[in-house]
């Protein structure tokens, strides 16, 4: 978790490989606490993809987040994942269903009483848009 608060302290080139290394050996692992913290990594990638308008190489990091299986334990980080993925989809293709999909995203983190997150999203994707 330390590496994922820090994350803003490298350049996106060094984080995906740093990021890329740390998926590849805890890919597998059936702890809950550690695919939150892989989940949170490929989360903050996308951010940072997103922010440098780079999307090169991401389709690892988007598998990778794909594969962990959703449980209740991790619904928060995989509903915020499919945000930043559907983001994405939006800036390389310009569907706009992708764009109506972050919005459902947010309506569901705001209907859950995370208003202040789907503030958060709602300003990031009017910032990135």
């Amino acid at each position: 978790m330390l590496y994922c608060n820090s994350m803003r302290f490298y350049s996106l080139s060094d984080n995906k490989f740093i990021s890329e290394k740390i998926i590849r050996q805890f890919k597998q692992s059936k702890n809950i606490e550690i695919r939150k913290r892989i989940l949170a990594i490929i989360i903050n990638i996308l951010i940072l993809s997103i922010e440098n308008q780079d999307f090169n190489n991401i389709d690892f990091f988007i598998s990778s987040g794909e594969y962990i299986s959703t449980i209740p334990d991790l619904l928060f980080y995989k509903v915020a994942l499919q945000f930043f993925i559907n983001f994405v989809q939006y800036k390389l293709k310009n569907k706009q269903i992708c764009l109506e999909r972050c919005d459902d995203i947010i309506h569901l983190f705001h209907l859950s009483g995370m208003v202040e997150y789907a503030s958060e999203l709602n300003k990031f994707k009017s910032r990135y848009k």
